[in-house]
């Protein structure tokens, strides 16, 4: 009885989340992060970005393994997405630690140490293996694991005949990948980019 119970509780709690599935969101319009210091951009990626991501995989996960439950056997797509799902969730969160431990506090060391015009030996800007260059390698198998997501899913669409738990699924991975590849962006484009320019001026001083 207790298996059943809890059970219930977890579908009870999966077709909440499918309800919440597709809620907006704003992108990072909300400010330039291009002008502000590279240590407020951080702060921003892992009080919003990083505690987004940390909180919706597992949710994701669990609203997985309930439509799994119903239509496993139905719809061939589903378990081997499991797998994957499971797979790129381990590795974000292990990505993500790397970022706050290692790459992050690099960076703002570098812009202190440029904004002083005080040496600092080594850099998260190493040719070869270097933090900011491992992350970026990270980011393009979490891309992959994305794509295919998203071809499992058929580009997220699902069937006009089934239930709101299954529709709410589609529409949380969906979102996810635009804040994925949104959160990506900005590290890749905005936060490493204008660190590499640090980079490039302190050499030529």
């Amino acid at each position: 009885m207790e298996a059943k119970a809890q059970m219930a509780q977890d579908r009870s709690d999966a077709e909440s989340l499918a309800l919440d599935a597709a809620q907006p969101y704003a992108g990072r319009n909300e400010k330039d992060w291009t002008t502000v210091p590279l240590r407020e951009l951080i702060e921003r990626i892992v009080s919003v970005d990083h505690v987004y991501f940390r909180t919706v995989l597992p949710e994701i996960q669990q609203l997985l393994s309930t439509v799994v439950e119903k239509y496993g056997c139905e719809d061939g797509v589903l378990r081997p997405l499991v797998r994957v799902f499971e797979n790129l969730r381990m590795d974000l969160l292990i990505h993500m630690e790397k970022e706050e431990l290692l790459l992050f506090p690099a960076i703002e060391r570098y812009e202190a140490a440029v904004a002083s015009g005080k040496p600092i030996s080594g850099s998260p800007f190493a040719a070869f293996g270097g933090p900011v260059n491992v992350i970026e390698q990270e980011h393009e198998t979490v891309g992959a694991a994305v794509r295919l997501i998203r071809d499992f899913t058929r580009s997220y669409s699902a069937q006009s005949n089934t239930c709101e738990m299954y529709q709410g699924l589609i529409e949380q991975l969906k979102m996810f990948e635009l804040r994925l590849m949104d959160h990506m962006s900005l590290e890749n484009n905005v936060l490493f980019a204008r660190a590499a320019a640090l980079n490039a001026r302190r050499q030529k001083t």
